[in-house]
């Protein structure tokens, strides 16, 4: 990939506490949970892995009408703002890179693997992950695994780096081999002086805000613990979403007010 495509951007990571109001949130977790609520338990020894959905499939399939029956809510809180101040006045959200999420441990969900972000859109694109449990999570059922800065490990990093195209979008099969396990990234954290990964314990209403530059994952501590549902909100500037549908990526972008 040239050095002249630019992948980096101030990094992000913050908990915005109290951010939704309880009674949005029991709303939106309760339209997450008749979407992917009712599946069943896959014969013994296979993992489900399809414990998400994202908003262009949701609105394909007919389970959504419009963006805003999920999104809507944003526009009474302060996380809009908050985003404006890192990718600038005029933001959107990516439909195909939003998902509503449902891990049920007692269905076999298998944990999300330690990946970054910017395998989604692309490292020429600064992005903002508003991820919003609607539920408690942290104690008693899995939140996340985060890396307190950006491009750790760094072997890792250079490798998403290394499987970017020209434009720093990753082409069909790019990814694979992009998502690590867990006990590799728990096991070079103990080889720093200072402890880089952190397990936020958030109550439902509280939203983390990320970029695309620190890696994560479910948290594994709890992966067997309680149900978790969440709602995660791929943000960029209205810029970088023309740039990504005139390059061939998403195509699904609506703005937020």
């Amino acid at each position: 990939m040239p050095t002249s495509v630019p992948y980096s951007c101030p990094p992000t990571l913050e908990i915005v506490r109290g951010a939704v109001p309880a009674g949005t949130v029991a709303g939106i977790c309760a339209e997450v949970r008749r979407v992917l609520g009712e599946r069943d338990r896959l014969p013994d020894g296979q993992a489900e892995i399809l414990w998400s959905l994202d908003l262009a499939r949701m609105m394909r399939l007919g389970a959504l009408k419009h963006p805003a029956h999920i999104l809507g809510f944003l526009k009474d809180t302060v996380l809009p703002a908050f985003c404006r101040d890192v990718l600038g006045p005029d933001i959107a959200c990516c439909l195909a890179g939003t998902f509503v999420r449902d891990f049920r441990p007692d269905l076999g969900s298998e944990p999300a693997r330690m990946h970054f972000d910017a395998n989604v859109l692309g490292l020429s694109v600064p992005m903002l992950n508003v991820w919003v449990p609607l539920n408690d999570v942290g104690r008693d059922a899995p939140g996340l695994t985060m890396a307190t800065r950006p491009h750790w490990p760094r072997a890792h990093w250079d490798k998403v780096v290394a499987a970017a195209d020209r434009n720093g979008l990753f082409p069909t099969g790019a990814r694979a081999g992009l998502a690590f396990p867990y006990e590799e990234i728990v096991a070079l954290a103990h080889e720093e002086a200072e402890w880089p990964l952190v397990d936020p314990e958030l109550v439902a209403g509280d939203v983390l805000v990320f970029d695309h530059q620190h890696i994560h994952g479910t948290q594994m501590s709890l992966a067997t613990a309680g149900r978790r549902s969440s709602l995660e909100i791929r943000l960029v500037s209205v810029e970088s979403a023309r740039r990504l549908k005139a390059l061939g990526g998403p195509q699904e972008f609506v703005i937020i007010r």
